[in-house]
């Protein structure tokens, strides 16, 4: 065997060593084969350590992490849970404000309460925008439940732009279609397509004074989900029946 290498950890050693090998089988001899194997003693030190520490210091890192997005998402969560609470609670008192019966608003959802929230806000300004009665006489006349029966038809009330702000409750003998569900919505979505360009010929009509009101007749074909035999159907086998 070799001599035994110095202990300088600084230098590049070469060691020596004899194994014996067994040649032969059990009832041969042993025969001694040398090799040489040459390695760093300074880089075998500090290597090997630190290969050793590094899983350790991995998982470390990885566990604050996970705990980190951890506390992120419950952060976000609760955010969202809290923003949520607070956008029902407004929908809620929206609702309230509406002129509606509660059992009616229960069955709302939030696209239709704010559908029928801007459209409330539309009518009031129409009716603002009115002229006073002339008269104490026509101050003190109201609409009671005999107006729809001799109007012998429903009220509409169409803005500027095709959006339908108000509707008689008693559309919906005429057109199968409930009051709450035509408010708000455009006049363009339940009349026919050959009456559109009419229809905004005399919605941008002007009149020539301002104190002066339009007045004009025509025909529209709404869509009606009421059978002759008095059924419903659905809105989108619907047919087309004329008002005035």
């Amino acid at each position: 065997m070799s001599p035994q290498p110095s202990m300088n950890a600084r230098k590049s050693l070469t060691a020596f060593l004899a194994l014996p090998i067994e040649i032969g089988g059990s009832g041969a001899g042993t025969h001694s084969c040398i090799y040489s194997k040459r390695y760093d003693h300074l880089h075998h030190l500090q290597r090997f350590p630190p290969m050793m520490e590094e899983p350790l210091f991995t998982a470390s890192i990885a566990l604050n992490l996970s705990a980190s997005n951890d506390k992120r998402k419950e952060k976000s969560r609760d955010a969202a849970r809290c923003r949520r609470s607070r956008e029902t609670d407004i929908f809620l008192n929206m609702a309230a404000a509406l002129p509606i019966s509660p059992d009616e608003v229960i069955h709302l959802d939030k696209a239709s309460v704010m559908r029928l929230a801007i459209a409330y806000l539309k009518i009031r300004s129409v009716a603002n925008a009115l002229k006073k009665p002339f008269t104490k006489i026509e101050s003190t006349i109201e609409a009671d439940e005999f107006f729809p029966q001799a109007l012998d038809g429903f009220m509409l009330v169409i803005a500027s732009n095709g959006d339908m702000v108000y509707l008689s409750e008693n559309v919906s003998d005429y057109l199968g279609i409930s009051q709450l569900d035509m408010i708000g919505q455009s006049v363009y979505d339940y009349s026919h397509p050959c009456d559109h360009e009419e229809i905004k010929e005399y919605l941008l009509m002007e009149s020539n004074s301002v104190n002066e009101m339009c007045s004009c007749n025509f025909f529209i074909r709404f869509k009606c989900t009421l059978t002759n035999k008095g059924k419903k159907v659905n809105l989108k086998s619907a047919s087309y029946k004329v008002s005035i």
